[in-house]
């Protein structure tokens, strides 16, 4: 409540008033390379998380009270397919064709087999509400009365690994590490702390440091990995957005997680920032919607693009080339609104067999690597999208003589995969399916 009046008190101290609510196409914008495409209107819900089927054309929403489905595959025109009450829900997380979602303390898993009819197949019941999902392959970290690790490797028979004894608001994952954000909300004199957790073993996390921060209200914590330039000086260092909206904004050098280093201070884009969302080398973060190029400033918010209208405070994803986003504001009334950046969509031609220096390409394979022939010398290099999209793993393979090639690939996820392969100066892409892996 307190919060709510502050911000509409410095509404008023910027000379602007309460404005009457207005449809998303009466809002005149200002935006770089960002695109509003479709939206729901519909004052009756307010999305709290969101999560994308496998094929991107199925949002998923949560809020208290209901469990939403809508249908995005034709992003300009979003519509509601169906809505089920069950009760307080406040986070989801898809993995593959298996949903989890919260409702209240208890953690439903469902199947995705038919994307209209998600079919429960398991509920795990823990203390306290859970908050959070984040998913590490086939584990689920919950934000609940505790942090619990949760395998759901068998999805009718979850099983509880391991538990912290702390709650909190949200976490955030990378390289083994697991970030807790616990702060105080309705008063500014609070405190902000982050736990960094070490999780490389699920089965038996451990707390390694905590980051003390001046002031309540940080809503969103995210982590992520520099792997872009080899010659950049922070090459393989880990970073930590720690957002905290009108009161400040935060990036922590956290590569030795005992000894975390603030390398920004500040507030981002027009208002601070709420909450992020890292897809490729993008970083989307809203109070409205910013977008930043993490490749080219890893340790600060280089923007590439934005939309101001975009409402406040809205949870996004990445799904398919678009960004869906929560966009709720007591003069912007939309449970979904639909954005595209220009500077991160996928290639649409997944078709192109086409390549005078490729013989043949192996497409299935039982444990994840990627064997070819190439009929002459040539420049490769290659990516693989996930379904939805997301960039899974990239490799510059230099020259490489003619013949046959197997290159190794890291553990990934059992799926279909978009291959993109340039060898010299033509392109290749096709469907590489993954039957084994972790």
């Amino acid at each position: 409540m307190n919060l709510i009046v502050v911000l509409i008190s410095l509404l008023y101290l910027n000379g602007d008033t309460m404005r009457e609510y207005q449809p998303f196409q009466t809002l005149q914008p200002e935006s770089l390379n960002v695109k509003l495409l479709g939206y729901i209107e519909d004052t009756t819900i307010s999305i709290l998380d969101l999560a994308a089927s496998e094929d991107g054309n199925y949002v998923y929403g949560v809020s208290e009270g209901n469990f939403v489905i809508y249908d995005i595959s034709d992003p300009r025109t979003p519509q509601e397919v169906k809505r089920i009450n069950s009760g307080l829900c406040y986070a989801v997380a898809i993995a593959d064709t298996i949903l989890l979602y919260s409702a209240w303390n208890h953690l439903v898993i469902c199947s995705l087999k038919d994307p209209l009819r998600p079919e429960t197949m398991a509920v795990e019941t823990l203390s306290g509400r859970i908050a959070d999902i984040t998913l590490v392959n086939s584990i689920a970290f919950l934000s609940s009365g505790q942090t619990f690790a949760v395998s759901f490797m068998n999805p009718y028979d979850p099983i509880i690994l391991d538990s912290f004894p702390l709650g909190s608001q949200m976490n955030c994952y990378s390289d083994s590490l697991l970030f807790l954000l616990k702060s105080g909300y309705g008063d500014p004199s609070e405190t902000t702390w982050v736990y960094i957790l070490d999780v490389s073993d699920p089965t038996d996390i451990k707390e390694l440091n905590r980051i003390w921060l001046p002031g309540g209200q940080m809503t969103c914590v995210a982590a992520w990995k520099d792997t872009f330039d080899f010659f950049s000086p922070t090459y393989g260092h880990i970073f930590l957005y720690v957002l905290g909206g009108i009161w400040a904004d935060y990036i922590w050098d956290v590569t030795d997680p005992l000894n975390p280093e603030l390398v920004w201070e500040g507030r981002t884009g027009f208002g601070g920032g709420y909450w992020a969302y890292l897809h490729s080398k993008f970083s989307y973060v809203s109070n409205i919607l910013e977008v930043y190029d993490r490749e080219r400033e890893p340790d600060g918010f280089y923007t590439v693009g934005y939309y101001r209208n975009s409402a406040d405070g809205g949870k996004m994803i990445w799904t398919k080339g678009v960004i869906p986003m929560r966009a709720v504001y007591w003069f912007i009334k939309s449970p979904l609104a639909i954005f595209q950046f220009s500077g991160d969509t996928v290639p649409s031609d997944t078709t192109d067999t086409t390549n005078h220096y490729l013989d043949w390409v192996r497409t299935v394979y039982d444990h994840p690597r990627l064997e070819f022939f190439l009929s002459g010398e040539a420049y490769v290099s290659f990516s693989l999208y996930t379904a939805l999209g997301a960039k899974a793993y990239q490799k510059d393979l230099g020259l490489l003589e003619s013949g046959p090639h197997i290159i190794g690939l890291p553990n990934m996820r059992a799926g279909v995969y978009i291959l993109f392969m340039k060898t010299n100066e033509e392109s290749f892409s096709t469907n590489i399916v993954f039957t084994g892996g972790f």
